[in-house]
């Protein structure tokens, strides 16, 4: 058995919350976005960087993005992989992006969300 598999979810609901992952990184937009995310979300930025703080639900996630939007320039993250651990799924992501102040980097990054299991997105 793979590091990747919980034998106590079924395949079928793992696949979904893989599902539900790749939905929210690879939508076109915001309004896309949204309808992979729970409205009870808590999306919570690092305390590391400027945009840091915890931001409530669908009003807080568009809050969130429009401090990120205030501070770069430019931001085309890249999917990587998807990793399924039932009740999380963890996104190995590239992070390539400029800051408004022209600092660029290139950097792999993670995320870990938890899944509903109902096709919906907790971060």
């Amino acid at each position: 058995m793979s590091s990747q598999e919980n034998p106590a979810v079924p395949a079928s609901e793992r696949k979904a919350n893989v599902a539900v992952a790749c939905g929210f990184y690879e939508a076109a937009d915001v309004p896309a976005m949204l309808e992979f995310v729970d409205p009870q979300i808590e999306w919570r930025g690092p305390d590391s960087l400027p945009w840091r703080g915890t931001f409530p639900g669908h009003d807080g996630f568009h809050e969130f993005l429009a401090t990120v939007a205030d501070r770069i320039a430019r931001f085309p993250g890249d999917k990587q992989q998807y990793l399924d651990t039932a009740e999380r799924i963890v996104a190995l992501l590239r992070s390539i992006g400029r800051a408004k102040g022209g600092t660029e980097w290139d950097l792999p990054r993670s995320r870990l969300d938890r899944s509903s299991g109902q096709g919906r997105q907790h971060g």
